[in-house]
């Protein structure tokens, strides 16, 4: 039987230890490296919440 694998990201731990505190901070390092991220998209909530609207 194959060995199982098990890996822990500690994401949230590096980014602040770099002084990164959002994840939209992590785009131009991306960038730097030739990935490129889709636009974020508008889950609509905060549209109306703009437009008075509920």
């Amino acid at each position: 039987m194959a060995a199982k694998l098990d890996y822990q990201w500690h994401l949230r731990k590096i980014m602040a230890d770099r002084g990164l505190f959002s994840t939209t901070d992590l785009i131009p390092l991306l960038q730097e490296r030739g990935i490129t991220c889709p636009p974020a998209r508008s889950t609509g909530s905060s549209s109306s919440a703009q437009n008075g609207s509920a």
